[in-house]
């Protein structure tokens, strides 16, 4: 719906706002998304980021009586310079959050790669132990000299994919060193030291309040700058905001209109993202569990000369390929929930009491 709200001057008059008000949980929890992610190592790496620039503000007034400060802010220009101020503060939040987004989603890559070479290493000692089986048996003569050879290629591949996955990692963790500033080396080493959580699913998520999209607070200031609207007030803004039957409105309303249809597709498209990898992550991890059931099965039959080892190169192959496609299944789901929080605008708000476009 788009809707404007109201509020009252220190002179007492009435001012406009475009943007619509907080609802839900949106009204009472304004903590950025990283400080409520679940992910400690996450919230610390993005707010060591965002630490070394400048926090957004807007030049405070310079007068501090009641009279000075309507003479200086009653007169258009000055209103609209201040608005402006209130603008770019606005702007360099909505950067802030992208950056954010940005660090979220370098972290999510270096985990994945991080837990698909942890699968990788872990991978040699059983199979190892099925080489050895294979060894066993061809030199009693129970199978031929192919399940050795199969066994070795086995291993060989599982080698070289432990190389794909460290040099993956390698370059992931290079992208999350430029997204955050960090070094390399320290960042390999805060992710070997602490485990990762998995995001949480916050409130509000599914609400469609858009009351802290910070590219929205920037547009409402710039057009409250327009002297068209300096003239208005609450109802006649409201009225103009509506569809006409003629399809003719000021073009601020269209901007207004356009930007704040923009920002719901964004957020529902970022909501319908979501529900599909969670939906996703349900089957990966169903069938993870059937194609460990199988493996486990497949050991045991060849160990015991009832399965030749084809079977169980292709049972320990589709176990390999079910954990790495579970492990992409919850990268998914927790780049989607960054994707919806940026969405939503869950981020920093210009420095409070500095900002008052009033």
């Amino acid at each position: 719906m788009l809707t404007c709200t109201a509020c009252v001057r220190h002179d007492g008059a009435a001012v406009v706002r475009l943007m619509p008000p907080a609802s839900g949980t949106q009204a009472v929890e304004r903590a950025p998304w990283w400080n409520r992610s679940g992910d400690a190592l996450l919230d610390r790496l993005t707010q060591e980021a965002l630490a070394a620039e400048p926090v957004p503000v807007c030049e405070p007034p310079r007068a501090s009586v009641g009279g000075r400060l309507r003479r200086v802010f009653g007169r258009a220009g000055d209103r609209s310079a201040r608005y402006e101020a209130v603008a770019r503060a606005w702007d360099k939040v909505a950067q802030r959050l992208v950056r954010a987004q940005q660090i979220g989603l370098a972290y999510l890559r270096a985990r994945s790669w991080q837990a698909r070479l942890a699968q990788r290493l872990a991978s040699p000692g059983i199979l190892q132990d099925n080489a050895e089986i294979a060894r066993f048996r061809r030199e009693a003569g129970l199978v031929p000299a192919l399940d050795e050879d199969m066994a070795a290629i086995m291993l060989g591949l599982n080698g070289a994919d432990v190389d794909t996955a460290r040099a993956a990692l390698d370059r992931a963790i290079a992208e999350l060193a430029q997204a955050t500033g960090q070094e390399p080396t320290a960042l390999r080493a805060m992710l070997d030291s602490a485990p990762p959580d998995r995001l949480t699913t916050q409130p509000g998520q599914h609400d469609p309040d858009l009351s802290a999209r910070p590219d929205l607070h920037a547009l409402e200031a710039r057009l409250l700058a327009l002297p068209a609207l300096q003239r208005l007030g609450p109802e006649a803004v409201r009225a103009q905001l509506q569809p006409t039957d003629d399809g003719r409105r000021p073009e601020w309303a269209i901007r207004w209109t356009q930007a704040l249809t923009v920002a719901q597709r964004q957020a529902g498209e970022s909501r319908a993202e979501l529900t599909r990898a969670q939906e996703q992550i349900g089957q990966r991890e169903a069938l993870a569990g059937e194609a460990n059931a199988v493996v486990a099965n497949a050991r045991m039959a060849y160990r015991n000369g009832a399965a030749g080892f084809a079977a169980l190169y292709a049972a320990e192959a589709a176990d390999m390929a079910t954990r790495e496609a579970r492990i992409d299944a919850e990268r998914a789901v927790a780049a989607a929930l960054i994707d919806l929080w940026t969405a939503q605008g869950l981020g920093e708000t210009a420095r409070e009491g500095t900002c008052d476009k009033r």
